[in-house]
């Protein structure tokens, strides 16, 4: 669909949609401002809950403006043919007619994807906040005005830093997960970690196993391994088993620490690590909005491409 609007007889609409967002002024005083979200994933999905909790407390509680937050699922993670891009295309054409946002917010790629295809024909000029973007580039916006938002980068260096810390007699990093491009992304950013560090530290991959035998291979794992966490992994049918359910399984039965990458598993047997945070991702892109509410030039807010990670810790886990 790159570059190509699926319905070209809506040209000239269009550009009088385009015309009217333009001119069209900020919320004023007393007026409640609109916010659409649009998601890549689904509820219940342990990262996505975590940004919609952060960008629906940060975007109602602010004392000085009324804003009303619609939230759109794409749910690409269980439902991945991209051709459904064409109905969510027209759900929002229909659902929306007439009904003016003062800012979009996208979570995750394939939303800020969709919105660089197709928010002119949607939305017009709508300023676009962006949030959890993986391997963010200001090449993504060339040509796209009224973008900005919080890029997102796992500091797999600083968590191995951390986890050796911990477990000093560490000689090899256990990973697995699904045979995705950002699976292998991760583990070459691991691999590249791991010679920056200089210890001949090993990068055992896992990958394409599902839950069973990942369990499996745990079982058999030594004193001097550890495990760091990186993607969700599916069950023997290939359905993928969100974080939040297969993480205290994993935890229970390994016999070494874990380690994450994400703080939304956090709390179900993982030790840590410097973590991406879906709360602060959230928060972030609702106080990037809130600025564009109040009249602030999309323009004038750089993108913060230092993805805001912190240090975070079980300290049950630390214990053991």
């Amino acid at each position: 669909f790159v570059g190509h609007p699926p319905f070209v007889g809506l040209v000239a609409a269009c550009a009088l949609l385009s015309l009217f967002w333009l001119l069209a002024a900020p919320a004023g005083a007393g007026q409640t401002a609109r916010v659409l979200a649009i998601h890549s994933y689904h509820p219940g999905y342990a990262w996505q809950d975590g940004i919609d909790r952060a960008l629906d407390q940060t975007l109602t509680q602010d004392s000085q403006t009324r804003v009303e937050v619609f939230h759109e699922y794409m749910d690409t993670l269980r439902l991945a043919d991209p051709a459904l891009q064409i109905e969510f295309f027209d759900h929002l054409k229909h659902r929306y007619a007439g009904l003016r946002f003062e800012v979009i917010i996208a979570s995750d790629n394939e939303a800020l994807s969709f919105l660089l295809n197709y928010r002119d024909w949607l939305f017009g000029l709508t300023p676009v906040v962006f949030v959890g973007i993986n391997d963010y580039n200001p090449a993504m916006l060339l040509g796209q005005p009224s973008y900005t938002g919080v890029a997102e980068y796992v500091d797999i260096l600083a968590t191995l830093q951390v986890a050796l810390k911990f477990r000093p007699q560490t000689r090899r990093v256990v990973v697995f997960g699904r045979r995705t491009l950002t699976y292998f992304a991760n583990l070459e950013l691991l691999q590249k970690a791991a010679r920056q560090l200089g210890r001949g530290l090993e990068v055992h991959s896992l990958a394409g196993l599902h839950l069973p035998r990942v369990l499996e291979e745990l079982r058999t794992l030594s004193p001097t391994d550890i495990v760091l966490l990186m993607e969700p992994v599916p069950d023997e049918e290939g359905k993928l088993i969100p974080f939040s359910q297969s993480t205290p399984v994993i935890t229970r039965l390994c016999p070494v620490p874990v380690f994450s990458l994400w703080d939304v598993v956090l709390g179900k047997g993982i030790v840590g690590g410097k973590m991406v945070s879906a709360s602060e991702q959230g928060r972030l892109g609702a106080e990037m909005a809130l600025q564009i509410i109040k009249g602030r030039d999309p323009a004038s807010l750089p993108v913060i491409s230092q993805s805001p990670n912190r240090y975070m810790f079980d300290h049950e886990q630390l214990a053991r």
